[in-house]
């Protein structure tokens, strides 16, 4: 399905490739007026959705979100939290009221721990120390 505006030039279209066993997809495209288009918002079969930039205005909700950032720059940042509230970030363990922490890995050395332990202390450790008790 093609947009058109009112000189007949092409504003936009939503559109599907021909499905395969493996993938089937849509893709919306729109484009400026003098015909630029920087990229599609893509629609797959299982429920993927894929866009080059995505602004979210309230919220995400999701069991697991994972970035990788594929830039070589070793000084390029891949997650970046900023806001006017005093504490922009807060880890929650929901259903336990022991242990909650933050893993820092890097190549060929183990990975370690910062975080909150039995006793409300903040704590470094080597190894992640479950308490018999929590989740």
């Amino acid at each position: 399905m093609r947009f058109y505006t009112g000189d007949n030039t092409e504003r936009g279209i939503i559109y599907a490739g021909p499905n395969t066993d493996s993938l089937g997809e849509v893709r919306i495209r729109a484009k400026t007026a003098g015909g630029t288009s920087g990229g599609d918002l893509v629609v797959r079969h299982d429920g993927r959705v894929e866009v080059r930039d995505l602004t979210v205005a309230y919220k995400i909700k999701s069991r697991t979100i994972e970035i990788a950032n594929t830039d070589t720059d070793s000084s390029a940042t891949t997650l970046s939290i900023y806001g006017v509230q005093h504490t922009p970030l807060v880890l929650t363990r929901s259903g336990s009221s022991e242990n909650v922490s933050i893993g820092f890995k890097l190549d060929n050395v183990n990975q370690k721990y910062l975080g909150i332990d039995t006793n409300g202390d903040l704590a470094l450790a080597r190894v992640l120390i479950r308490n018999k008790t929590a989740n």
